[in-house]
């Protein structure tokens, strides 16, 4: 389970059961690094795979971009200041077919299917679910990320196929799951 909001949030089911760890903090998926000294994230670290692949990425990531020039009419629909791009004009945008906000999506597909190469790697996954926020803009997402992660993949093609699917749950996901630990943990 991979939940995309403001950052990136985890569990990992192996065998039908949560994977807490050793001391409860198995799933701190989006603090993996993907780009060495890369942006600087609120834990302390640098280049954490939410910085890219999160909602909060890609409003960060858009805003970079906006400043350098790059994206002039998605600044102009929020009134011309690229501070002001947040992530869901991006994916309202895209929506509505404006290529630099496709082209910025795909881009986020990219850094998503990098982060799940990433833990097929080290875990072997046969399926991720897709929740949070960001998930709302599956469709715009999820197409990007699955063909990207055919070629990041090590021996994709000698692999039962990966499967990359949207929670039922969408933006309740993370929510919907930190409920259960805490029921579960009712006495």
């Amino acid at each position: 389970m991979v939940t995309l909001g403001t950052g990136i949030g985890g569990g990992i089911i192996a065998g039908g059961q949560l994977i807490r760890g050793r001391n409860g903090f198995a799933g701190e998926i989006g603090h993996m690094v993907v780009e060495a000294r890369g942006a600087a994230c609120k834990c302390g670290g640098r280049g954490c795979w939410e910085r890219y692949a999160s909602g909060g990425g890609l409003g960060r990531m858009t805003r970079v971009a906006a400043r350098a020039g790059r994206f002039p009419k998605l600044v102009a629909r929020v009134g011309g200041d690229p501070e002001h791009v947040r992530s869901e004009d991006v994916t309202e945008a895209a929506a509505e077919g404006l290529d630099e906000a496709v082209g910025m999506m795909r881009e986020v597909g990219w850094w998503l299917a990098l982060g799940l190469a990433n833990l097929t790697a080290i875990l072997d996954c046969g399926h991720f679910v897709i929740g949070g926020g960001l998930s709302v803009a599956s469709d715009l997402v999820l197409p990007a990320a699955r063909e990207y992660l055919v070629d990041l993949v090590e021996g994709y093609e000698s692999r039962p196929t990966i499967t990359v699917a949207t929670s039922m749950f969408g933006p309740r996901s993370g929510a919907m799951g930190a409920a259960l630990v805490a029921f579960e943990r009712l006495p």
